[in-house]
C-alpha cells in the first residue's frame, strides 16, 4: 500500500488518504514545480519562505514539510526548529530540499529535526518515492483537517494581501466556506522521466543518510574529546 492509499475516510476538511504537504521555499519556479509534481497524488500548500511557512502552518494542518534551507527572511533550520517545538507539530515528517550540500548543512538539518536532507535538482520522481517509502515506513497517517484544500487557497489569498503579523503556528480559527475554486495551471514543464528505484535502493539510501548522520556525529565528539584532553594535558604541563 502506498502513501496515496492511506489514511482511511477523509474527516472535517481532508480529502480521503491524500497527504496534505506545506513547500517551503522561495523560489517561485521550484514551488510551481513542487506543486505539479506532488498534486498528483497529495494535497499541496506553498509558502514563499520560513516567515510565511510559520505564519499559515496552522490554517493549512499539514501532514507532510518539504524545505529549503537558504531562504531570505528566515532559513530552513530555524524554520524547521520553530516547527518542531510546537507540540501539535513535533513529529511531522520533515525533508530538506535544498542545493546547499555541505557537511555542515547536512548536520544541521539533522539537528533542527528533519527526516531526511534532499539535494537539488529536484528529481519529481525521487521524491515522490520517498515520500512514500517513508510514509509507508514510518506508520503516519493523514491528519483530520479543518479546511479543504478549496478553503485553504481562496484564504490564503486573502491572508498573502495582508500586512504580515509575527509568525504564529498556533491553532487555526473558524472560516467561511467558500465556493471551490479551480486550480492554477502549472507553468513549470515536468522534469523528463527517470528510472523507477526499488524499495531496496530506497531503503538503502535512508539507510546511508542515518549511516552518515552517526558518522558525523561520532567525529564531532571525538574533536570534542580530543580539545578537551589537549586542554588538560597543557595545564598539567604548566
Amino acid at each position: 500500500m502506498n502513501a496515496s492509499q492511506q489514511g482511511g475516510e477523509g474527516q472535517g476538511g481532508s480529502t480521503p488518504g491524500k497527504w496534505r504537504i506545506l513547500c517551503v521555499d522561495d523560489d517561485a519556479e521550484i514551488l510551481s514545480l513542487l506543486k505539479m509534481t506532488l498534486t498528483m497524488h497529495h494535497e499541496v500548500v506553498t509558502a514563499e519562505g520560513g516567515l510565511e511557512a510559520l505564519r499559515i502552518i496552522g490554517l493549512c494542518e499539514p501532514d507532510f514539510v518539504i524545505c529549503d534551507v537558504r531562504m531570505p527572511d528566515l532559513d530552513g533550520f530555524a524554520t524547521v526548529s520553530t516547527i518542531r517545538r510546537h507540540p501539535d507539530y513535533a513529529d511531522i515528517p520533515v525533508f530538506f530540499l535544498t542545493a546547499e550540500k555541505t557537511r555542515d548543512g547536512a548536520r544541521r538539518g539533522f539537528e533542527s529535526g528533519c527526516n531526511l536532507y534532499l539535494h537539488k535538482p529536484l528529481d519529481p520522481n525521487r521524491l515522490l518515492l520517498n515520500i512514500d517509502y517513508f510514509t509507508r515506513e514510518s506508520g503516519h497517517s493523514v491528519r483530520p483537517k479543518t479546511h479543504t484544500i478549496e478553503e485553504l487557497e481562496h484564504v490564503l489569498e486573502s491572508l498573502r494581501a495582508t500586512p504580515a503579523e509575527p509568525a504564529t503556528i498556533g491553532p487555526s480559527e473558524p472560516m467561511p466556506r467558500p465556493a471551490p475554486r479551480a486550480a492554477p495551471t502549472p507553468t513549470v514543464a515536468p522534469a523528463a522521466e527517470t528510472k523507477r528505484p526499488s524499495d531496496d535502493e530506497l531503503k538503502a539510501e535512508h539507510e546511508a543518510f542515518l549511516a552518515d548522520r552517526k558518522a558525523r556525529e561520532r567525529a564531532f565528539w571525538q574533536k570534542r574529546y580530543a580539545n578537551i584532553q589537549e586542554f588538560i594535558d597543557q595545564h598539567m604541563k604548566e
